[in-house]
């Protein structure tokens, strides 16, 4: 956009005192947010004031595609996340539902998010990319809650739902995917007869 050249050289400064410029220019109309981002994540240095900066305009403003690619690439103080995944579950908005679903999957979980997340596994009127994140969510942060929802997926007649579950338990198992909780799924989670079809 137009202020991309101002944008650049601010970038190019390396200074915090940048930081409440990118992240205003971040919400405004047109700006897809990439510089700001690209500023923010490898020149400003990473602290303290830049992270709470970070989280006083994902307040302010609310958790857009833009914040949330800052927010999901940001690994900073993580647990501070919590009151926008909480905010972003509870949203009418099924973009906004599915970022905060993202961050509980790939960023930060708190078991607290468990039964928010199988509401929407459970309601049919659910955007479909927002409940198979929440599928995800549940077989990579472990609550016997969680397994229990996964379990009762067995008999869903949507093949795609099937198709997303057998994904989620592959990934749920997998020591090399993140689960933010620490909590993988385990081997006496599902019987060969659950997990063969």
């Amino acid at each position: 956009h137009d202020a991309l050249p101002i944008l650049t050289k601010l970038m190019c400064t390396c200074s915090p005192k940048v930081v409440p410029t990118l992240l205003n220019t971040m919400y405004e109309p047109g700006s897809q947010g990439i510089w700001e981002r690209e500023a923010l994540l490898y020149y400003v240095p990473k602290s303290e004031e830049t992270w709470h900066a970070i989280l006083h305009t994902a307040a302010e403003h609310g958790l857009d595609g833009k914040m949330y690619a800052l927010l999901h690439q940001y690994d900073f103080h993580n647990e501070e996340l919590k009151p926008f995944i909480e905010r972003a579950l509870a949203a009418q908005d099924s973009a906004e539902c599915w970022r905060g679903v993202s961050l509980a999957s790939d960023s930060y979980y708190d078991d607290s998010f468990t039964p928010a997340l199988i509401a929407l596994v459970s309601d049919a009127s659910t955007a479909s990319f927002t409940r198979s994140q929440a599928i995800q969510a549940l077989a990579r942060n472990r609550t016997d809650e969680g397994v229990k929802k996964l379990k009762t997926l067995f008999h869903d007649p949507d093949l795609q739902v099937l198709g997303e579950l057998a994904m989620a338990i592959e990934n749920g198992f997998n020591n090399q995917i993140k689960s933010p909780s620490g909590r993988h799924l385990r081997s006496e989670d599902f019987d060969a007869k659950e997990i063969r079809p």
